[in-house]
């Protein structure tokens, strides 16, 4: 009882001496204070969070407009205060600095507009446990919207938005001596819209923090633009959608740095683009869809090591590349997967994805495979349990393809059944016949089944030898 009457004693006190529009209090744990003029000060802000925290803890709210505004605001938020952030705040290049402990949300209502530099900041030896959150609202302007430093920052509505030259939505752990992955801000994204427009813009940026994503909209339309980088931070995708012209997705650290996806959307549209790119650590694809939309585009590349175990991988555009690393020999693969031709580099590669399949008459055949990078040769080899690229030489490594969603060969028909009635017989000589003869009508045509059971020598050809093999195995 006695702290709430301290409580409302200071706010006496503070009513005395502005307007009473201005700062009020709906009870112990809640404060609002109103910026807008005249009579609102932008100073009755920290002096709230200040009775806040020395009754406590709880909730400070700011409302109201404020335009033109030309002198930064420096707040300093305690680990027991909360302050959430509903005003109109527009004008100087530099908004708000913020430190603490505390939490600051930028909630439905928040429109936040700067011209140059930063707009919103934390000080980055003050503001390490500084947790922000986006709910609502909108920050935007021409260079970098949030800059988190040290801080962890979640969105899960409302919008960010840069759209200079370099711009940044969002960009944590980049200020600052001995920022390391001990110290990194991290970014967790929920919902929302986060929008780079400008050339070289990067949405969400980080240099040793990890990138969450589970929903929401990340986008960079801007000429060489990123949706999300990280340079040893590790990046997982579990929902949401992820669009950019050039790069969606970019871990170029040195030391670490691994992505991973199980669900959502990531796109490039752009030609030549590159839609995920992992310099130092693994990509492992376990669901959702990656593409890759313009021609001689790659989808997947990294130096070490691509691991798809389901989801879809595609390579829409001409001359365009699923999985790309560099370090090993590659190999066209064309039709396997969306009837695209497309480029996969073999060097250290599992692959075991519902997405690509392997036509029945490139069993055990080099049908479709043609090296463009090294020396060697390649060639389907279906003896085992999976149908895998084998590549020839072995380089360091034993490179190879293991694909999935294949006929297994327990499935086939049996070699000579080419009409599937489980017999091999006088019918199934006919057909061949027929084939041979070049009867309208009767042609069997290439890729499907009932060629794989007629090609009795599997040399990709119906011929008379086909015809000899097959009636010795009737006449047995």
């Amino acid at each position: 009882m006695k702290k709430i009457l301290t409580f409302f004693l200071v706010l006496i006190m503070v009513i005395t001496l502005i307007p009473a529009a201005v700062l009020t209090a709906s009870s112990a744990t809640n404060a609002t204070v109103d910026i807008t003029l005249p009579g609102g000060n932008t100073g009755e802000i920290q002096l709230a969070i200040d009775v806040m925290a020395e009754e406590g803890g709880g909730t400070v709210t700011v409302t109201g407009s404020r335009t033109n505004v030309n002198t930064l605001l420096k707040l300093t938020i305690p680990e027991n205060v909360k302050l959430v952030w509903k005003a109109v705040y527009t004008g100087s290049p530099r908004m708000l600095e913020l430190s603490g402990a505390g939490i600051f949300e930028i909630a439905e209502g928040a429109d936040i507009q700067g011209m140059d530099d930063w707009i919103i900041s934390c000080n980055a030896s003050e503001a390490k446990d500084l947790k922000i959150l986006v709910s609502g609202g909108s920050v935007s302007g021409s260079a970098t919207a949030i800059s988190g430093n040290k801080s962890n920052i979640t969105v899960t509505g409302g919008a960010l938005s840069t759209t200079g030259k370099n711009g940044c939505a969002i960009r944590t752990d980049v200020q600052g001596a001995g920022t390391f992955a001990g110290c990194a801000g991290n970014v967790m994204i929920d919902g929302g819209e986060i929008l780079a427009t400008g050339s070289n813009g990067v949405a969400i940026q980080t240099s040793y923090g990890n990138i969450t994503i589970n929903g929401g909209k990340i986008t960079a339309t801007g000429e060489n633009g990123q949706s999300v980088y990280t340079g040893d931070g590790n990046i997982d995708v579990n929902g949401g959608t992820i669009t950019a012209v050039n790069r969606a997705v970019n871990i170029n650290g040195v030391h670490y740095g691994n992505f991973k996806i199980y669900d959502g959307i990531i796109k490039t549209t752009g030609i030549g683009s590159e839609t995920v790119w992992v310099e130092s650590g693994i990509i492992a694809v376990y669901g959702g869809e990656i593409t890759a939309e313009g021609n001689n585009s790659k989808v997947l590349g990294a130096r070490n090591q691509a691991i798809v175990y389901g989801g879809k991988v595609n390579a829409e555009g001409a001359d365009s590349c699923a999985i790309y690393l560099p370090a090993g020999v590659g190999a066209y693969l064309e039709g396997t997967c969306i009837e695209q031709t497309f480029a996969i580099d073999a060097r250290n590669m599992l692959v075991e994805v519902d997405a690509f399949k392997i036509p029945r008459s490139r069993h055990n055949k080099s049908t479709g495979i043609t090296i463009i990078l090294g020396e060697g040769t390649a060639v389907w080899d279906c003896t085992g349990e999976r149908p895998v690229i084998i590549l020839n030489p072995i380089m360091v490594g034993t490179p190879k393809i293991e694909w999935g969603e294949y006929t297994d060969k327990n499935e086939l028909p049996e070699k000579g059944d080419i009409n599937f009635d489980g017999k091999v017989n006088g019918m199934d000589l006919l057909l061949m016949k027929q084939h041979i003869l070049d009867v309208p009508g009767k042609k069997i045509a290439e890729g499907t089944d009932a060629f794989w059971a007629a090609d009795m020598n599997d040399d990709d050809k119906i011929n008379g030898m086909d015809l000899l093999l097959l009636k010795k195995k009737i006449l047995k």
